[in-house]
């Protein structure tokens, strides 16, 4: 359990640390339910004269999209973050970074990703979007699924439209527990749940297309040009078809994944 780690180094690496809300969502059948008591009691009186907002509940065990998507619908933040307790952050003021990449956008309609330093720019496992996005569309994350492809979800839809943006320079480690520097007891004895709930999600992921379609479209609808997107002449709105990755952030996907849909990008 990585909780303590994560926000600490979320907080401490912030420029501007009494902006931060952090939201958890914990299981109430987890193994360490004491231990998460006790960490964050630890955090709130750490934190607090800070300013930082530290919130969030203990529930059924639903999934983590669906967790996520009742944390961010809880919330006014501008921007929201998935982020897991495997992650921790490296550069200072990662949040004034948001905030530059976020003014390039004035309609405020994006997906943000920092280099959590496996998948890079090639995939955005910790999506970063913007409170009008959340308003636009209804939801955070697609609560389709049990636990994977939900990023994806929000990564395919965010490419419809491009407005995928990598920042590359803005490193958080993720490191689950196959590294070796998460613990988790109970890791090895849950192989068989996630192959099986990875079988699930992968089965409905190809009847969301038309609904991913549908959300690029509403996004769309909603679009305004910014000098960014006018400085290399894209189309407003439209997928882009240049290499992997310009100027340290916007995106395609060709080379990704089976799951990317490539041939439409």
């Amino acid at each position: 359990m990585g909780l303590g780690r994560c926000v600490t180094s979320a907080v401490e690496r912030a420029a501007h640390p009494d902006r931060l809300t952090v939201q958890f969502y914990i299981d109430d059948d987890d193994a360490e339910l004491s231990l998460y008591g006790e960490v964050l009691e630890k955090l709130r009186d750490e934190y607090d004269p800070k300013g930082v907002i530290l919130m969030g509940k203990v529930g059924d065990s639903i999934g983590c999209p669906r967790a996520a998507n009742s944390l961010a619908l809880g919330v006014d933040t501008e921007l929201v973050m998935m982020c897991g307790d495997d992650l921790v952050f490296q550069d200072d003021g990662w949040d004034d970074r948001l905030d530059e990449e976020a003014a390039k956008y004035p309609d405020d309609l994006f997906l943000f990703w920092f280099n959590e330093e496996q998948s890079r720019h090639k995939f955005s496992c910790f999506p970063i979007v913007s409170r009008r996005w959340i308003d636009t569309l209804g939801y955070f994350l697609p609560t389709t699924f049990e636990h994977y492809f939900a990023d994806l979800w929000v990564m395919e839809v965010a490419c419809r439209i491009g407005r995928a943006h990598y920042i590359s320079d803005v490193v958080v480690k993720h490191l689950p527990v196959p590294t070796g520097k998460t613990k988790d007891d109970t890791w090895d004895e849950r192989a068989d749940q996630r192959e099986q709930r990875f079988a699930r999600d992968e089965a409905l992921w190809p009847t969301g297309k038309r609904y991913r379609d549908h959300d690029a479209d509403t996004l769309r609808a909603k679009m305004e040009p910014s000098d960014y997107e006018r400085a290399d002449g894209h189309p407003l709105g439209q997928p882009r078809k240049a290499p992997a990755v310009l100027d340290g952030g916007r995106v395609e996907l060709r080379d990704r994944s089976s799951y990317s849909m490539a041939d439409e990008y």
